[in-house]
C-alpha cells in the first residue's frame, strides 16, 4: 500500500507532456520538459554551471557547484521562471537513478524521500519524481503490466531551503517554516513578524483604547496569577481564543466557582491549550486574554444570552484572536506539530559550501469551500460558533498540525507560502462598498458556508450566527431580520434548498428534534442548504450573473416572535402571510423502494407528475427525504395532499467554457393538517430549462414554450400563513 494522497498536486505526466512514454519498458529521455502556465514563483538567481556529459558521472563545473545535467536544467529553467515569472515546468527522474546519483541536489532529494517516506517505495516498482510549484516532488507509482500508462500518485514532498543558510545552487525557495523541535519559539518569532507587518500597513488593527468585554482574564505577567477580571466598562488591549471543546469536561466559570475565578485560577486546574495560549499571550505583551469558557457564567442563562448578544463586539474589537485550530479539545494544547512530517537535510557540499534543507510532507490548506472543513487536520473550522469569530475577527493567528497560518481583512499567508483563500478577504471586500444585491449574495454564501458545520446544541442555530447578523444588520438598517432571512430581500431567501437531497451522505435527521425556527427558515434543518443565486453550482465566472427574471407571489406580512433580548437570537415563534397561485398534488410513494428519490408527486389540476430525483430538470426536493411530510418517519405518507405555489423565476447566464443561459423556477411545497389553518414548508419543487438554440441566448422565455412550467396555467389565487 502507499501513502493516502495528502495535496493535489500537478497532474501526472501524460502522454501529450512525454511522448517517448508508449508503452511499458520504453524508457524517457534525460531531460524532458513541459512548460505550462502558472502563478509566478519567487525564486533566488542560480548561479551559472557547465553542463555535465552524463547524470551518473557529473563533472565539476568552475563555479564549484557539482550537479548532474539533469539539476543543471533545473537551475536553468529556475533562472528561466525568475525572469518570465508565469511558467511551471516538470522534470522527470527515475527513482533507482536518484538513488545512485553523486550530484549534490540528487543526494539532497534523496536523503528527504528516503528518511520520509522510504518504507513506502518498492524497489521493483518504477517511479518518477517531478518537479513543480515551489520545487515540490511527487512520486507516481507506474504498474509494470499497464498499457497505456496509468499513473497514481502515492505521496509529495516540499523541498524548502532556510533563510539562514542560501541555496548554494539556487534551486530550494527559502521558507519560515519552523523546526518542529523549536515548534514554541519559531512560532512566537514569525506570529511576531506577521503581527507588525499589518499593523504598519494594513487597516486591521483596531484603536489601543477598545471597550474590554465584560469579563476577561488577567494574565499579568508570568510571577503574576490568573485571574477572572470584571472590566466595568475598562478600555485596553486583550487577545481572543478560538477553540474547540470537544466532548472532555473542561474548566469553565460557573455560579458556583465564578467568586474564587475572581480571586485566582490554580495554574495546574487550566487546560494545556489555554496554558499554551497564556504563555503565548505573555510573549505578545498583552495583559487581558478572553476565553468564551471562562468569561461567561455557563450555568447563568441570562448571563449567557447577554453574552452571546455582544460576541461581534467581542470578537471585532479584539487585537488578535488565536484559533487552536487543530486542537481537538481543550487539552490537546497549541503545538501538534509532528516531526515525523519533516526531516532537515544539512551538509555541505562536495566543494564545502553549507546547506540546510528541509524536506516535509506536502500537507493540504484550508479553503473557502462548503467542505471545507472535512479534514481531521482542522477540527475547529467545522464548528459552527467558530464561522464567525474567525470572520469577525480582525487578525486570526491559526495554529495548525503542519503550520500556521496568518488571516487578517487583508492578506492570508502561511509558513509553506502556498495557502489558499479562506473567506475573509472576499467578506471584508463586499463590506467595503456595501449594495443590496453584494450584501443579499454575502450573506446567502455566508449562510451556506454555515449550514455545514456542527453544533453540540441544536438550539445554538441561531445564536451561532448573530455576531455576523448583526454586523450585517448595520449595513442594512431598513431591513428586518427574520429567523436567518432579510425582509428586503425576502423573495429570494425563501428559494434555499436541501443541498444534501441526491448526494453521498445517506440517511441524515434534516429537521431539528426541537422547533427552534419557521419551516420557511433554512435554520429549522440540519443540513447544508443553498440558494438560487449560490457560488455553489456555478463556478467563479458565473457568479455575479444570476439574476431575478419574475416573482410570481406577493409577501403580505413576516413577523418573529424572539425569545431572549437579542434581536439576532432565537425565536420562539414565527409566521409568513404570502398571496399567490396554489396547486393542489398529491404525493406517492412505492414502499419497495428504500430509496427516498423514489417519490412522485401528481399535480392535481394539470395531470403532470414530478419525480424526486436531483438529477432530472423537473424535480421534487423535500427538505427532509426520510420524512417529506413531518409525520413520523414511520408514517406512510403516500397518498397524502399538499400545495404548491408558484415562487419566482432565476436566470443564470454561463459564459465559461461556453456561452448558455439556464433558468429555474421555483414552486413552494407545502402541507396541512386537516384540523389546521396555517401551512407548513416541506420542500420546493424546481423546474430547470436550458438554451439549446442561438435565438434562446437573445429570448430566454423561448425556452419554456416548448416544455411550459407546470404552473403555467391553472391553479388559485389564495392568500394563505405559514409557519
Amino acid at each position: 500500500m502507499y501513502p493516502a494522497r495528502t495535496n493535489s498536486p500537478p497532474r501526472p505526466p501524460t502522454r501529450r507532456h512525454y511522448l517517448g512514454l508508449v508503452k511499458p519498458g520504453v524508457n524517457l529521455p534525460p531531460a524532458q520538459i513541459q512548460f505550462e502556465e502558472a502563478n509566478p514563483i519567487p525564486v533566488a538567481k542560480a548561479p551559472t554551471s557547465l553542463s555535465a556529459s552524463n547524470e551518473e558521472l557529473p563533472t565539476k563545473g568552475s563555479l564549484t557547484q557539482l550537479l548532474c545535467s539533469r539539476c543543471q536544467t533545473i537551475q536553468k529553467r529556475m533562472d528561466d521562471t525568475a525572469r518570465r515569472r508565469h511558467y511551471m515546468w516538470t522534470e522527470v527522474f527515475s527513482w533507482s537513478s536518484l538513488r545512485q546519483s553523486r550530484c549534490d541536489v540528487c543526494r539532497v532529494i534523496y536523503q528527504g524521500l528516503n528518511e520520509l517516506i522510504a518504507g513506502y517505495i518498492p524497489d521493483d516498482s518504477q517511479y518518477y519524481v517531478c518537479f513543480g510549484r515551489r520545487f515540490t516532488v511527487h512520486l507516481y507509482h507506474i504498474p509494470q503490466d499497464a498499457y497505456p500508462p496509468s499513473w497514481e500518485i502515492s505521496s509529495s514532498i516540499k523541498f524548502f531551503c532556510n533563510p539562514a543558510v542560501p541555496c548554494p545552487w539556487g534551486i530550494f525557495s527559502s521558507s519560515l517554516v519552523p523546526d518542529p523541535r523549536t515548534a514554541r519559539l519559531g512560532s512566537f518569532a514569525l506570529a511576531s513578524s506577521w503581527i507588525k507587518k499589518c499593523g504598519l500597513s494594513h487597516s486591521c488593527v483596531v484603536p489601543r483604547d477598545s471597550q474590554l468585554p465584560s469579563r476577561v482574564l488577567d494574565i499579568g505577567t508570568k510571577s503574576d496569577r490568573i485571574r477572572l477580571f470584571k472590566t466595568n466598562g475598562l478600555v485596553g488591549r486583550y487577545t481572543c481564543l478560538s477553540h474547540c471543546w470537544g466532548g472532555k469536561q473542561i474548566l469553565r466559570t460557573t455560579k458556583d466557582n465564578i467568586k474564587s475565578h475572581l480571586v485566582s485560577i490554580p495554574w495546574n486546574d487550566i487546560p494545556r491549550t489555554f496554558q499554551d495560549a497564556i504563555i503565548f499571550v505573555w510573549q505578545l505583551g498583552v495583559q487581558y486574554l478572553w476565553i468564551d469558557s471562562l468569561c461567561i457564567i455557563q450555568d447563568n442563562i441570562d448571563d449567557w444570552v447577554r453574552e452571546s448578544a455582544a460576541m461581534c463586539d467581542i470578537y471585532e474589537n479584539s487585537w488578535l484572536t488565536i484559533a487552536a485550530t487543530s486542537a481537538s479539545d481543550a487539552q490537546t494544547g497549541l503545538y501538534l506539530r509532528d516531526g515525523n512530517e519533516f526531516f532537515d537535510v544539512c551538509n555541505t557540499t562536495s566543494t564545502g559550501a553549507e546547506y540546510r534543507v528541509l524536506a516535509c510532507r506536502s500537507y493540504p490548506h484550508p479553503e473557502h469551500t462548503k467542505r471545507w472543513f472535512r479534514n481531521d487536520r482542522w477540527p475547529l473550522l467545522e464548528r459552527g460558533w467558530v464561522f464567525q469569530e474567525r470572520l469577525i475577527s480582525p487578525r486570526v493567528l491559526h495554529i495548525c498540525r503542519s503550520e500556521m497560518i496568518w488571516e487578517c481583512k487583508e492578506e492570508m499567508v502561511c509558513e509553506c507560502g502556498e495557502s489558499r483563500p479562506m473567506g475573509k478577504e472576499e467578506y471584508y471586500q463586499s463590506l467595503k462598498q456595501p449594495s443590496l444585491t453584494k450584501l443579499l449574495k454575502q450573506w446567502q454564501n455566508l449562510v451556506e458556508a454555515y449550514s455545514w458545520l456542527k453544533l453540540s446544541f441544536e438550539s445554538d442555530k441561531l445564536p451561532a450566527l448573530s455576531g455576523l447578523a448583526n454586523q450585517m444588520a448595520r449595513l442594512r438598517p431598513d431591513a428586518k431580520y427574520l429567523a436567518g432571512l432579510w425582509s428586503d430581500s425576502l423573495e429570494l431567501d425563501l428559494l434555499w434548498i436541501n443541498a444534501r437531497i441526491g448526494s453521498e451522505y445517506g440517511k441524515l435527521d434534516s429537521r431539528s428534534s426541537l422547533w427552534r425556527a419557521p419551516s420557511w427558515s433554512w435554520a429549522a434543518l440540519n443540513a447544508p442548504i443553498i440558494f438560487p443565486l449560490s457560488n455553489t453550482h456555478y463556478s467563479q465566472h458565473d457568479i455575479n450573473r444570476g439574476e431575478m427574471v419574475e416573482s410570481y407571489f406577493a409577501i403580505l406580512d413576516a413577523q418573529t416572535c424572539l425569545a431572549t433580548s437579542d434581536p439576532t437570537g432565537q425565536v420562539k415563534s414565527a409566521r409568513l402571510t404570502i398571496c399567490g397561485s396554489l396547486f393542489d398534488a398529491t404525493l406517492w410513494i412505492d414502499k419497495q423502494f428504500s430509496n427516498p428519490e423514489m417519490f412522485l408527486l401528481s399535480i392535481d389540476s394539470v395531470g403532470k407528475k414530478v419525480l424526486q430525483r436531483h438529477n432530472v430538470p423537473d424535480r421534487v426536493l423535500f427538505d427532509d427525504p426520510y420524512d417529506p411530510l413531518h409525520l413520523g418517519s414511520e408514517t406512510n405518507c403516500s397518498g397524502e395532499g399538499i400545495s404548491c405555489m408558484r415562487m419566482a423565476r432565476v436566470r443564470h447566464r454561463h459564459y465559461f467554457p461556453y456561452q448558455e443561459v439556464v433558468e429555474f423556477e421555483y414552486a413552494l411545497a407545502m402541507y396541512r393538517k386537516s384540523e389546521s389553518t396555517d401551512y407548513k414548508r416541506v420542500g420546493m419543487v424546481v423546474q430547470e430549462r436550458a438554451s439549446e438554440l442561438a435565438e434562446d441566448l437573445i429570448n430566454p422565455s423561448g425556452m419554456w414554450q416548448n416544455w411550459p412550467s407546470y404552473f403555467a396555467a391553472g391553479g388559485l389565487q389564495r392568500t394563505i400563513a405559514i409557519v
